[in-house]
Formats: C-alpha cells, structure tokens, sequence
C-alpha cells in the first residue's frame, strides 16, 4: 500500500469515527431533550382527584386569571309527543366567563350569555316569530343571562341560585387522545310566570329543563404545563318547556335544542359577521363591566311585558 492510499485509508477512518461521534452525540442530545419533555409533562391521572380538577379547569375555562370567550350554533325543535321533530328556530350562543383560581384546588368563574335567535339553519337574526301551532305572530325575547357565579373543586362544579343548569358528574372517557368531560343536569322549579295571571306565557306551575352536555380536549394539552387554557370543543342538548316569549300556553309537548362549538384563544378569532350580530342585538355583552344586574329570563320577561302586552303582534 503506497502512502497516500495508507493517508487517505486513515483519514477516511477518522471522518466516520467523526461522524459517528456526532451522531450519536446529536441522538444524545435529542434523547436527553426528550426525557426532559417527558419529565416537565404533568401525567393525566383520572384516579387522583387533584389531577381530574386541573383537567376539568383547563378544558373548561383557565387555571390562570384571564376570561375566556366561547361561540356555538344550536338549533330548537318541537316535540309534540308524536311523530317527528319539527324545525323552529336556530342560536348564535356566546358565552363570556372570567376564571380565577380562589384557593388551592378550588377555581372560581364569573358567566354572562347570551342566544340570539335565528332563522332555522341560518344567521339571520330574528325578531317576531310565526308561530305555526297557534297562527300567531309573536315578539321575539333574546337570552341573555349572568352574572352567573361557578365553583369547581375537588368534588365538581357547582353554580349558584341563579344557574339553569345543576350538573350532575358523569363517567369521563379518554380515548382517541383525547378526554371527554359530560354533565348531565336535571333541573325543575317553580314557574314565575303563574298560569292564572299569564295564560298565554306560562306553561303551566312548574318549569322543567334537562341538559347533557360534553367538552373535549387534547390530553396533551391536558398534561403540557405551559398550556393553561386548553383548546376545547362544545356539544349540548337540552330539553325544556316553551319560552315564555312563544305564547304557546299549556301546550303539550317542548323544545328540544342541539349546539355545537369551541373555545376562542381570544376575541379576534370570533368570525366578523358572528360579532357584528352580537354587538347590535346583544351590546351587554362588550360592555360586561357595566352588566352588574343579574339577568334572568323569565324577570326579564315579566319586566318588560305585562299579562295584558303578552300577546301575540304585541
């Protein structure tokens, strides 16, 4: 072997040996950087109660002071207790909550909502009605309602007085990577609105409303602890007795409504002509500093009409 091929067979040793070095330093070093990941990431574990909480918190709203903006689309149907659902009207939901943590393992939140109804599967924003039971045509009462105050701690989430929904925990399910949180919530009280002095407003003494609803989010998001506010998706499905605002009396039968919808990371993501709608027809909603009197439907109703205006073309 002559001296260069002898240089050159040992230099070519050296540049593997080089590259060989460099390599398994660089699988080192992403190794390493992967056990670091796996070390900061905080395990989802639905047996521990302090895990379940943080989970909970995360896909519904914060674990950190901030307020968190939700959007959805719902549809309403009646049931007659016969035959087929039939199509009344469609929901623009947006749901404002402000999320602080109160002490350890307890976070507090703040509500305000609101439903702009709409024609059936559209956006267009309505504000009379034709009633297709009675062949009345009826003023339209948009849903606004909060402040509502919500607690979750180690035992669930619980809302005050003023709440429609009292949630009932139910089994979560992981799978598919990520977790789904149902509430189920059955709910009755004494109707407002007395039949004897609103007749064509009230359904009757007692006002019944159950619900189920789920959120969802990535479990690795869940368990990323720079991640305070977990991207999350929506569905409900409630089931309740005519709105006051229909005029349908004691008639048998109710609505039935199915939304849908997400999380916002924040105002701006909100589709333009989605807030346009909102800001004229439901401005409290921009403005919640000044929003400081609860809302309710049905007070809101008894406040603005009367037995005698509860009329239908009123």
């Amino acid at each position: 072997m002559s001296r260069h091929s002898a240089k050159s067979t040992a230099t070519n040793l050296e540049r593997r040996a080089l590259l060989k070095g460099l390599g398994a330093g660089a699988l080192g070093a992403a190794a390493l950087a992967g056990c670091e990941s796996q070390q900061q990431r905080v395990p989802l574990d639905l047996n521990d109660p302090v895990s379940r909480l943080r989970a909970r918190v995360k896909t519904f709203g914060s674990l950190v002071e901030e307020t968190v903006h939700r959007v959805s689309r719902g549809h309403v149907w009646a049931y007659l207790h016969e035959g087929n659902l039939e199509p009344l009207f469609s929901m623009i939901n947006y749901n404002v909550t402000r999320w602080k943590q109160l002490e350890e393992h307890k976070y507090g939140a703040t509500m305000n909502e609101v439903a702009l109804f709409t024609r059936f599967d559209t956006d267009e924003v309505i504000t009379h009605w034709d009633n297709p039971y009675t062949g009345e045509t009826v003023e339209v009462q948009q849903y606004l309602t909060g402040p509502i105050s919500i607690e979750n701690g180690l035992e669930g989430t619980v809302t005050d007085e003023t709440a429609t929904i009292k949630p009932q925990n139910m089994q979560w399910w992981a799978v598919g990577g990520k977790l789904y949180i149902p509430i189920q919530s059955q709910f009755a009280f004494p109707n407002p609105l007395r039949p004897e002095v609103w007749p064509k407003a009230s359904v009757g003494p007692t006002f019944h409303w159950d619900s189920f609803i789920f959120f969802a989010a990535d479990i690795a998001d869940l368990e990323n602890p720079d991640i305070n506010m977990a991207p999350a998706i929506s569905h409900y499905q409630e089931t309740l007795n005519w709105n006051p605002w229909m005029l349908m009396g004691p008639r048998p039968g109710r609505q039935l409504s199915r939304g849908y919808g997400c999380k916002l990371g924040s105002l701006d993501e909100m589709p333009a002509n989605l807030r346009a709608r909102l800001e004229e027809y439901a401005p409290e909603m921009f403005d919640l500093a000044n929003w400081t009197e609860v809302k309710d439907d049905m007070k809101e109703f008894m406040k603005n009409r009367t037995p005698a205006t509860a009329q239908a073309g009123e």
